[in-house]
């Protein structure tokens, strides 16, 4: 009854959107749950591009979550997970990289980039915002 005739008539938010806002505010933005979140998520990345084995399954629950308290918006998501991500992931390549070249000849170095590229894409496919992708593949490159 309250969405169907309460919400129209004073043209606010349904129940349900009400209660996403209120967790994302409450909660992911203002507690300490949303960093120890984003650091867990981080760490479970980090895990995995060192050849640890994760539970896949709860980092894309976790970003699909985030996606959805951005109630229609990419916002929450970017601003709490894939800015950070992606700062992240640069220093890492960028470390990464300048390591493997002092050890490595070019030809070398271009295939474990190559490498490198098909992981972040696949990583990106199975458990990430599929906006991200290409995001971390341009930091990738």
């Amino acid at each position: 009854y309250m969405d169907r005739v309460y919400v129209q008539q004073q043209n606010v938010d349904p129940v349900y959107n009400l209660g996403l806002i209120l967790f994302r505010d409450e909660i992911i933005r203002y507690g300490t749950l949303g960093d120890t979140l984003r650091n867990i998520l981080l760490k479970m990345i980090a895990a995995e591009r060192g050849g640890e084995i994760i539970n896949r399954i709860g980092v894309k629950n976790a970003c699909n979550m985030l996606v959805a308290l951005g109630v229609d918006s990419r916002r929450v998501y970017e601003e709490e997970f894939e800015e950070p991500f992606l700062r992240v992931s640069a220093e890492y390549y960028r470390a990464e990289s300048q390591n493997f070249l002092l050890e490595n000849c070019a030809s070398v170095y271009v295939k474990k980039v190559e490498e490198c590229l098909m992981e972040e894409s696949n990583r990106a496919k199975m458990y990430l915002d599929k906006g991200t992708e290409q995001k971390i593949l341009d930091v990738c490159r």
